[in-house]
């Protein structure tokens, strides 16, 4: 299952290495032939038929997005184990020696994949304790709930190759929980722990309701097709996403049952 898996954002928090700049920090660096120091060296400009476009060219950049876009794609369809670099490379087009070129391995492709959707999300929900402006910790919490659902519709991908590495428990998992989800996470913990120190929620245990909050900010998401198929609706409207988001807000803090009068909360609260 998804939910408290799926609360990290992006971009990655300081220290982690850019991912446009991955290859080149790497250990074994570019899979480069003009720049690997093996024999002479020659000249840029040569470049026999079938070789990857030289390094910095526009080509080289859309096929760097195009390997990406498709890999984002597979991983979340299928899990890392069952994807191939050949498979990623038939899938965009081009050959499998341009996936070695820009990314050397499946596992830095894997990992600039995760930089790249953390990136999106990013915009809607920063990683690492994302500040609000907002004092009161029940406003921080509001503000937290709608941006999680904001950046989940924005890239449910995120979900299901988080819940493929979930499953198998590996190390990539680990990474996740430790760069972008324990974080995320204590966005919520830290919310709810301070209204319950003020007295505003009741004395439950903060991973549970940040459990509850992130499953349910999550699930819809991950399976769109569930909701289109059941209530004729599709979650990734921007108008969808909104009110989704007001009616998780809503019913957590005001509950179900029904009000009159006064007491009556407003629309969308």
């Amino acid at each position: 299952m998804a939910g408290r898996h799926e609360a990290g954002g992006g971009p990655a928090p300081a220290g982690t290495p850019d991912p446009d700049l991955h290859a080149a920090t790497a250990a074994t660096g570019p899979a480069n032939p003009h720049t690997s120091g093996a024999g002479p060296s020659r000249p840029r400009s040569f470049r026999r038929p079938g070789r990857p476009p030289l390094k910095g060219g526009a080509g080289e950049d859309s096929s760097r997005e195009k390997l990406l876009d498709v890999a984002i794609d597979l991983f979340a369809d299928r899990g890392y184990e069952p994807v191939s670099t050949a498979a990623v490379a038939r899938a965009a087009g081009l050959s499998q020696s341009m996936v070695h070129y820009h990314f050397g391995s499946k596992e830095r492709l894997w990992r600039a994949a995760i930089y790249r959707v953390m990136r999106r999300r990013g915009q809607y929900f920063p990683v690492g304790r994302p500040e609000t402006p907002e004092p009161n910790p029940l406003e921080r919490l509001r503000t937290l709930i709608r941006r999680l659902v904001a950046a989940n519709a924005a890239e449910p991908r995120y979900i299901r190759i988080v819940s493929h590495e979930a499953m198998g428990q590996t190390q990539r998992f680990d990474w996740l929980m430790e760069t972008f989800i324990r974080p995320g996470i204590a966005a919520f913990d830290d919310a709810i722990a301070d209204a319950m120190a003020q007295g505003l929620v009741r004395p439950l245990p903060p991973h549970q309701t940040s459990n509850i909050i992130t499953s349910a900010a999550s699930m819809t998401f991950s399976i769109g097709a569930v909701t289109r198929a059941i209530h004729g609706k599709d979650p990734f409207d921007p108008e969808q996403v909104r009110i989704y988001g007001d009616a998780i807000v809503s019913v957590l803090f005001e509950g179900l049952l029904a009000t009159t009068g006064d007491d009556a909360p407003p629309p969308g609260a």
